[in-house]
């Protein structure tokens, strides 16, 4: 892996490689505020491959993946050692050849949580649940005097190290950013 150094790098090497690698298909939802803050924190990494092009966010605990890709290829990503974390949107019913990168993906061993599309078919409902359990919460929380803050830096490694290990929550659940 390369590191970006700037947020032209960047979109020079996407400009560059992704005709010459028929990369057709991509999962880059990042603005540039987060490419920014990425390269300033030297987190941003890039592999160029035959069929495509993998873009590493070092995550501490885990790498999330964005790649361009060509849909009528492979997928290409070898063992690393973290886990590898890629995040699908796709902007209503997914096309065909979105369907058939989902399944080049799990060829490659991702696996599909499907997260994102439960909360999208049903918001309104998922914010009721949501608020219903914040009250609940809340009120347990009251009765012991307890207060639910984010952390404070000093306190942020304690907590991923408590997530860490946690087997009911993925590490990819607690962005680092």
């Amino acid at each position: 892996m390369e590191k970006i150094g700037s947020k032209q790098d960047f979109y020079n090497i996407i400009k560059e490689e992704r005709k010459i690698r028929n990369a057709d298909i991509n999962n880059n939802y990042l603005t540039d505020d987060r490419i920014d803050d990425m390269v300033e924190k030297g987190v941003l990494f890039y592999e160029i491959k035959d069929d495509g092009l993998l873009f590493f966010d070092d995550e501490r605990d885990y790498y999330n993946l964005y790649y361009y890709w060509n849909s009528e290829k492979p997928f290409c990503t070898e063992k690393r050692e973290k886990p590898v974390v890629i995040v699908n949107y796709w902007n209503g019913e997914k096309r065909e050849k979105q369907l058939k990168f989902e399944e080049r993906l799990k060829e490659a061993g991702f696996e599909n949580t499907h997260l994102s599309q439960q909360i999208k078919k049903n918001v309104e409902g998922l914010k009721k649940v949501v608020d219903e359990t914040y009250a609940i919460s809340k009120k347990f929380f009251d009765s012991y005097g307890l207060k639910l803050i984010p952390p404070e830096e000093q306190h942020v490694e304690s907590f991923r190290e408590l997530l860490r290990s946690l087997k009911e929550i993925p590490v990819w659940h607690v962005p680092y950013q």
